[in-house]
């Protein structure tokens, strides 16, 4: 018997917000990082309403902003700064998720997107 579900690729998220709209390309964090475990993050595909349910992308390699201005390695890990809402290199708190690590090549400090493979720890 074959009990196979999904590649969990993707996966339904219900906003919890009765007032914010979740937009394509915002990260949502799903579990926070502790000093065991790396937490976890998904990017937002379509538009997810307040209280609504939609699909996050959690596997896989995404591009996010590079907003920071940071220069970036091959296989770096990335973190996701839930303040300032960007990647940053080094976890500030240990609640702070890692959102995976830098892809397919470094990136110059001038770089507007990063490649990041998502929740790889």
């Amino acid at each position: 018997m074959l009990n196979y579900v999904h590649e969990n690729q993707r996966q339904n998220y219900t906003n919890p917000s009765s007032s914010v709209t979740l937009n394509p390309g915002a990260v949502v964090v799903l579990a926070a990082a502790s000093s065991t475990e790396p937490g976890t993050v998904g990017i937002v595909i379509d538009t997810i309403l307040p209280l609504g349910t939609g699909v996050l992308q959690v596997k896989g390699v995404v591009s996010l902003p590079n907003t920071a201005s940071t220069a970036w390695t091959q296989g770096q890990r990335a973190y996701w700064n839930t303040s300032t809402l960007a990647l940053v290199t080094t976890s500030l708190t240990n609640t702070m998720p890692t959102c995976g690590r830098v892809a397919d090549q470094a990136y110059a400090s001038s770089a507007t997107v990063v490649n990041i493979d998502l929740n790889v720890a």
